[in-house]
């Protein structure tokens, strides 16, 4: 359901028709995550607020009705990320990776890590921040010899 029909293989195409034959519910859910993936992938946000109110109309489909209640929350911003072309993405990326490297690094920085927050010290000219380089205990980070 979540991939776009003419992008499925023959088979699986035959077989989700079959499954949403035979529920009627699925159906209904199916057309309002199609509806909703068009609205992503063409940035057409300022329809949301008309799927919000046909999603909290569906009786039978009280997580979808929840999910569209979440979206009123924050309704502009939401039909902001729908209608803008720009995003965030590259920086959430980069945030995670950094995240990431931390997490592997943490407690085996190795010196490098030291030289290269002693260099960054050098260099800063905001006061709070050089004291914020230079505050970290000597060996931090530092592996254990034989680990």
């Amino acid at each position: 359901m979540l991939t776009h029909p003419d992008a499925l293989p023959e088979g699986d195409r035959i077989q989700l028709k079959v499954v949403l034959a035979n529920c009627p519910e699925l159906t209904a859910l199916a057309e309002h995550v199609r509806s909703f993936a068009c609205m992503v992938t063409e940035l057409q946000g300022q329809r949301l607020p008309e799927w919000i109110e046909a999603a909290r109309a569906a009786a039978d489909l009280p997580s979808l009705s929840r999910f569209a209640q979440h979206l009123e929350r924050d309704l502009d911003a939401v039909i902001a990320g729908l209608t803008q072309s720009w995003n965030s993405g590259v920086v959430e990326g980069h945030v995670n990776r950094i995240k990431m490297l931390k997490r592997q690094r943490f407690g085996r920085a190795g010196s490098e890590l030291m030289d290269l927050l002693g260099s960054m010290a050098a260099e800063e000219t905001d006061p709070s921040r050089c004291e914020f380089l230079e505050g970290f205990p000597e060996g931090f980070g530092l592996a254990e010899e034989g680990s």
